[in-house]
């Protein structure tokens, strides 16, 4: 059985083939203007001879085998697959994709989840008899589906599911942060347009997932993940209370589940030890579970026909993903689709006349549609019911002569993974230009869990022969996070006018040739500051930080020795130099987004402001207020592209 990106290599490879066999130029002595007919002819005449006579030990030569061999046995049982209602700009591999589709409560409209990398991913619709196509070619055709409505902008793959007849009722997953610091998952409601982003959250860490609503609209359905589990769990909208059911005939993980029209049981998609992935149907009078599937394919995704009579499911039993329906008044499985990509997350329209999935081809996963008529069934194949037994090809491994396993826990020690993330050195820089050339080191040291970095930076200054550098090292383990820093650097300032008639020697103006007159000097900074942040908002796309920093910084003058006062030249003009100690408070908030196959932040803005206190009590020679704001939006030009027009505005006062 070939894999998923084996077909869509194998297609594009020989649909390229052709292509170019079509489009070159005809053999010295042919006649020009050959039938298009006579060219298809010929070049699948080559494709087969090339099929036939190719060498045995060229992979890809063996995989095209495997994949036409395949799809004489599909073809020969006859296709059965729809139209497709949507056009993925690039495969499945790149990212783009597509899933969970739902029918609208009048059917007019199919709900799904799109990420095509170039729009802000979330839940779209698309009328159910599909949408126009976009003339373009490659990723470069944005939006290929102009009639896709944005519905709700989700960051990752969310699955929507309405209550009752309104479809101003959505609910639905998302990943959102938890406590200020997990990316977890939880279950929200929307509120109808036109507010895209405008939710109630329902659960609150829970890691929760594929949401489904009951008949009656009271109750929602779902998969919770927690120690290492995924469970089976009700959440009941009036009162937000959750109950869980507990794991069974050693269940570890649960899919999917998915109300039955009466709502008196639900089936749900389950993996238990030994690599077994089947179909499960959970009675909710009788607390009874009952095993629909029982052998060695992949099961996913189970979806009730209206009438309640058939449970639709997704399988691999075929050797290529498909659409099964498991009648239960009879208990036989019945073959839906016959596809030679893949059929997935079958979704029944309400009437029972229509059933959408999402399909795999060539161009990637997207939403397909086909009449559901229990007529056109097929017999399906029979499943694998045991994969054969093999030695393990594991070696055997010595024992190992450290401390023996115990169960005991200790406090978790940072400084054992304390160490480079990658080869030393991280990284290797050379400058060259105003005001000094120079080499450089980078090292990045991280701890395994990420509670501790260190980042440290050294450059020798080859103009003056010497060194600078870095180092600072970041806490997150509590709230606020905390960081430290040391670092020493040199520049070349102008404010520094002096008349040198006898420099002394290693100055600037020591030497033949030199000027009367010197401007500038070499100053040394060397400075230290500590940092500490919190976070105070944290959402799916909003973040705010408060921030409060201490810094002390030392300017020397590296040439003042050889200001020698001239009493026939004007004075010198000597520069400021000293101790700067600063307390600094800030906060910024941020939602800019970019997208996959953007350039950077295409929507959305950031402000910021600070304010900045330097004081002789603070560690300084000087005193002085100082405060910024800066404001930042992106607007995203109307037209196909990435093209974004970035407003700042910024500015600063000072009453030092």
């Amino acid at each position: 059985m070939l894999s998923a990106d084996e077909v869509a290599k194998v297609v594009s490879e020989v649909t390229g083939r052709i292509i170019d066999r079509l489009g070159a130029a005809p053999p010295p002595g042919a006649a020009p203007g050959r039938p298009l007919a006579e060219l298809i002819n010929e070049t699948l005449w080559w494709e087969q001879e090339r099929l036939r006579d190719g060498d045995e030990n060229d992979e890809d030569l063996q995989a095209e085998r495997r994949f036409y061999a395949e799809a004489r046995q599909i073809r020969a049982r006859g296709l059965r697959q729809g139209r497709r209602l949507t056009y993925t700009s690039s495969a499945g591999a790149s990212g783009a994709h597509v899933r969970y589709p739902v029918w609208g409560p009048d059917d007019a409209h199919i709900y799904f989840f799109d990420d095509d990398g170039q729009r802000q991913s979330g839940i779209k619709r698309v009328v159910a008899e599909g949408s126009r196509i976009r003339e373009g070619r490659g990723i470069g055709n944005q939006n290929k589906s102009p009639d896709i409505e944005r519905i709700i902008d989700v960051e990752d793959a969310s699955r929507p599911s309405f209550i009752g007849p309104n479809p101003d009722q959505i609910v639905f997953d998302m990943v959102g942060v938890h406590d200020l610091r997990y990316r977890w998952s939880d279950l929200y409601r929307w509120k109808g347009p036109p507010y895209r982003r405008g939710r109630e959250q329902l659960t609150f860490g829970m890691r929760a997932r594929a949401p489904d609503v009951s008949p009656d609209g009271r109750t929602v359905v779902f998969v919770r993940n927690d120690t290492g589990q995924s469970r089976v769990a009700f959440l009941e909208l009036d009162t937000l209370e959750v109950r869980e059911l507990a794991p069974f005939d050693e269940v570890q993980q649960s899919y999917d589940p998915d109300w039955h029209p009466d709502g008196s049981k639900i089936a749900y998609a389950a993996w238990r030890d030994g690599g077994w992935r089947d179909i499960y149907i959970y009675d909710l009078e009788t607390q009874q579970h009952r095993r629909i599937t029982a052998d060695r394919a992949q099961d996913n995704s189970p979806e009730w026909s209206p009438d309640g009579r058939w449970l639709l499911f997704s399988s691999d039993r075929s050797g290529v993903y498909n659409i099964y329906a498991y009648e239960l008044a009879s208990g036989e499985i019945r073959q839906v689709s016959n596809v030679l990509g893949g059929a997935f997350e079958p979704a029944l329209s309400h009437d029972g006349k229509q059933l959408a999935y999402i399909g795999y081809s060539s161009m990637g996963y997207d939403l397909w549609s086909m009449d559901f008529d229990p007529e056109q069934f097929i017999t399906a194949m029979e499943p694998i019911p045991a994969w054969p037994t093999v030695d393990d090809p594991t070696p055997t491994l010595t024992d190992d002569a450290g401390r023996a396993p115990t169960l005991d826990s200790k406090p978790y020690r940072f400084w054992r993974t304390f160490y480079p993330r990658t080869l030393v050195p991280a990284s290797f820089d050379f400058q060259s230009g105003n005001p000094f050339s120079s080499l450089g080191l980078n090292l990045a040291v991280e701890d395994v869990v990420g509670y501790h970095s260190a980042v440290a930076s050294f450059e020798w200054l080859t103009g003056i022969n010497k060194p600078s550098g870095s180092f600072s090292y970041r806490f997150t383990r509590l709230f606020p996070n905390f960081s430290v820093g040391f670092g020493r650097d040199y520049r070349v300032r102008n404010d520094f006018t002096r008349y040198v008639y006898d420099a002394p020697a290693g100055s600037v103006g020591f030497g033949t040739d030199q000027p009367y007159a010197l401007r500038g000097y070499l100053e040394r900074i060397t400075a230290f500051n500590v940092d500490m942040d919190l976070p105070i908002l944290r959402l799916a796309r909003h973040n705010a930080t408060a921030s409060v920093s201490y810094s002390f910084v030392n300017f020397t003058n590296l040439d003042d020795f050889d200001d020698v006062v001239d009493p026939n030249a004007p004075a010198s003009t000597l520069p400021e130099v000293g101790d700067v100690g600063s307390l600094t408070l800030g906060m910024s908030y941020d939602n800019r987004e970019g997208v996959r196959y953007g350039y950077d932040s295409e929507t959305g803005r950031r402000a910021a402001i600070s304010l900045t206190v330097s004081d002789p009590r603070l560690g300084g020679d000087y005193g002085d207020v100082r405060t910024n704001a800066s404001y930042t939006e992106m607007l995203r030009m109307p037209w196909r592209g990435h093209q974004v027009l970035a407003l700042r505005l910024s500015g600063g006062a000072s009453a030092g």
